[in-house]
C-alpha cells in the first residue's frame, strides 16, 4: 500500500474561492482557473487545508 501523504507531487498551494464562495486547494505550480482567486498561500497543504477549515462554512472537508 501506498503512503498518500508522501505520494503528493506538489510541495505548496493555495486557498483558491470561485464566485459562489467555494474554497479549494491548487498547486501552486499550476495556473488558477478562471473564476477561481487565491485568498490564502502559498502554503503547504495541511496548512492550507486547515485554513479552509477554520475560515469557511461551507460543506464539511470530512
Amino acid at each position: 500500500m501506498s503512503d498518500y501523504k508522501n505520494s503528493d507531487p506538489f510541495e505548496s498551494y493555495y486557498v483558491v474561492k470561485n464566485i459562489n464562495n467555494h474554497h479549494s486547494i491548487w498547486p501552486d505550480e499550476k495556473e488558477i482557473p478562471i473564476g477561481w482567486d487565491v485568498v490564502r498561500g502559498p502554503a503547504g497543504k495541511e496548512e492550507c487545508l486547515d485554513w479552509i477549515e477554520k475560515n469557511w462554512s461551507g460543506p464539511s472537508l470530512t
